[in-house]
């Protein structure tokens, strides 16, 4: 491929500079208008929800989430689940939950605190939804009210996980929808720009549509990359954080 192609190219977008800068622009003030637009509303639900939900059961329910049930502590751990259905159904805040909590709470009160049923297993396999549900409002509400700027302790929950769960959790299609969505926006327009505005013959220009696809292919894979290396490289760093500790403390 010539490289005068993407000399042509790259001398072309520094003389339209100004265009991208004010496009640029104009695209953050309308997500910022729109994000305020909602705020307020979000910080009173999310202040009612600490306020009535997180504050009075932080120790039976939070410090609890993802630990397994057993037969030792299954009646322990129904009761302070069915202490939080009751007290969320008296208050009327199920509305607050959202109804994929909502519908495990009522499935485990339904299959299990009613009607006791033995079956750990599948009792598990509702307690790790809902788990990862009030995890979840637990940490939008804390990051929203700006209570918590680091995640050590509820990303600290995921790290109980094996190292494959925590990964498909980062890759959940809702917490790659931004970036996915960054990336497709930007080579569209790219694309859009190089063909219509560029002028370049039609191979250059199908040859440096291919780049830029390729281009935000490549750093779509890395970004992935990366989130699959994050807790590899976490517990190294917290291995030889420990391991100084260790020859300090016995220095």
């Amino acid at each position: 491929m010539d490289i005068n192609i993407f000399i042509n190219f790259f001398n072309w977008l520094l003389s339209h500079l100004l265009v991208f800068t004010n496009l640029g622009t104009l695209i953050l003030t309308i997500i910022l208008a729109t994000k305020n637009q909602y705020q307020p509303f979000i910080e009173t639900k999310h202040q009612q929800i600490l306020n009535d939900i997180l504050f009075p059961f932080y120790e039976t329910i939070e410090l609890q989430l993802f630990q397994p049930i057993t037969e030792e502590n299954k009646v322990l751990k129904l009761q302070q689940i069915n202490q939080f259905i009751q007290h969320t159904r008296k208050q009327q805040l199920f509305y607050l939950l959202g109804s994929k909590l909502t519908s495990c709470l009522l499935t485990i009160e339904k299959d299990y605190i009613k009607h006791p049923n033995s079956d750990l297993k599948t009792l598990n396999n509702h307690y790790y939804v809902f788990s990862s549900s009030y995890f979840k409002l637990s940490w939008s509400v804390r990051r929203n009210l700006k209570i918590e700027n680091n995640e050590y302790h509820y990303k600290r929950r995921l790290y109980t996980l094996t190292t494959t769960e925590h990964a498909l959790y980062k890759l959940h299609p809702k917490q790659l929808f931004p970036i996915l969505g960054f990336i497709l926006f930007f080579s569209s327009y790219f694309c859009f720009v190089l063909w219509f505005l560029v002028p370049v013959s039609i191979n250059e220009k199908l040859k440096l549509i291919a780049f830029i696809i390729i281009g935000a292919g490549a750093i779509f894979v890395i970004y992935i990359a990366l989130l699959l290396m994050f807790p590899i490289l976490k517990r190294i760093s917290h291995y030889f954080k420990k391991r100084i500790n260790g020859i300090t403390k016995s220095n």
